[in-house]
């Protein structure tokens, strides 16, 4: 009994090393694979950047492919987001809370973060259908983001879009019922919106403006005194863990 009790507790010590070591290798080696494709995957934007003096479109699927970005309805994996500054981030998406692996183009380096560039409209985009698109957010708010009925219908080649949607609906339903009966919600700002423009005026980096085309479904959180919080990963029972955790 002595000797498999001490075995019990030797494998129960060797473990807690290992996960100690492996918290502690460099970032190259823990995420080697995902920081390979990364590159492959920068080196081919910067070429692109270079030829055509401007960064891939979001939207240009074709293209994205070409470069190595695997497409989904939700969009690129990983993600790729840009600014009208030119400037990009590539994140490895991976559970809800974060941080990430990102690169962002500003400061070059691979590292353990959150997002900070979200896709903005383009200059060019035709004012009136700009503006009737747009939404403005402003406060501690609780953003539930689902594509148009148009945007829904342009996705009809895309398979498991129901589902998607199906899942997506329920989600949101049983954390807004959460919110609800939750006062410490009562006077947040809580709503769902389909328009393609989300403008926030005061998180700790706005104005900032979101072309919710390259989210489809997901939350959007503002907490004036922080930088505002994107989950784009579909949640089959709720958000409520993401919601508390942000505004704690």
């Amino acid at each position: 009994m002595r000797k498999v009790l001490k075995i019990l507790i030797s494998i129960f010590i060797l473990s807690i090393l290992l996960v100690v070591v492996y918290c502690n290798l460099p970032l190259e080696v823990k995420r080697k694979s995902e920081i390979e494709l990364g590159n492959s995957l920068l080196k081919n934007i910067y070429t692109y950047q270079i030829k055509y003096n401007k960064l891939p479109d979001n939207n240009d699927s074709q293209t994205l492919k070409k470069l190595g970005f695997t497409m989904d309805m939700l969009g690129t994996k990983p993600s790729y987001e840009t600014n009208l500054k030119g400037e990009f981030e590539i994140v490895f998406l991976k559970g809800f809370d974060g941080p990430y692996l990102l690169w962002n183009s500003k400061l070059k380096k691979w590292k353990m973060s959150y997002p900070t560039i979200f896709t903005q409209y383009i200059e060019n985009e035709d004012e009136n259908e700009f503006m009737e698109n747009r939404e403005k957010i402003s406060g501690k708010s609780i953003i539930f983001i689902r594509p148009s009925e148009k945007k829904f219908e342009s996705l009809k080649e895309e398979d498991g879009k129901f589902e998607i949607d199906s899942d997506f609906g329920f989600a949101i339903s049983n954390t807004i019922d959460f919110l609800n009966t939750n006062p410490k919600f009562n006077s947040f700002n809580i709503e769902i919106i389909s328009k393609r423009y989300i403008e926030i005026t005061d998180c700790i980096d706005c104005p900032k403006m979101i072309d919710c085309d390259s989210i489809l479904y997901g939350i959007i959180l503002n907490n004036p005194k922080k930088e505002i919080k994107i989950i784009n990963s579909i949640q089959a029972l709720n958000y409520n863990d993401e919601i508390e955790n942000y505004f704690k």
